[in-house]
């Protein structure tokens, strides 16, 4: 099982942070937005634009406390060309628009699906174009 944190941090020059964690496995990716932080926080808020920047995005399924609150988790399923993969999710500390720190268990996840969905949010919320037209 895969586990990642990611992070937004900084008032200017906002960047996106994800780690991941799977023995042996250790990567990081890092992408900048060039975007103002309440446009990024709005977006990444906003559960209904997941399809946007998250290509593949199915479904999520609120299995436990308030959608976005610390300690809420919930189930979310992709289709990854063509297979199904299946993450969960636990919010361990949302404190955006300073920082967001989450806990994720993925089965099917490397390191290059988490680096598309970082580059889907910046193409999103940068220019407009949504992932739902890149599956």
């Amino acid at each position: 099982m895969n586990t990642a944190r990611t992070k937004g941090l900084r008032r200017h020059g906002l960047h996106f942070d994800q780690i991941a964690h799977d023995m042996p496995l250790h990567y990081s990716n890092r992408i900048e937005l060039d975007k103002d932080v309440q446009t990024v926080v709005s977006v990444f808020s906003d559960r209904h634009q997941i399809a946007d920047w998250q290509r593949g995005f199915i479904s999520m399924e609120e299995k436990q406390g308030e959608p976005g609150a610390n300690g809420s988790t919930a189930a979310l399923t992709y289709n990854n060309r063509g297979r199904e993969m299946k993450m969960m999710e636990t919010i361990t500390d949302n404190g955006l628009p300073h920082h967001f720190h989450g806990h994720y268990e993925m089965s099917g996840m490397f390191k290059k699906t988490s680096q598309r969905f970082m580059e889907d949010f910046k193409d999103w919320i940068e220019n407009g174009h949504s992932a739902r037209q890149k599956s």
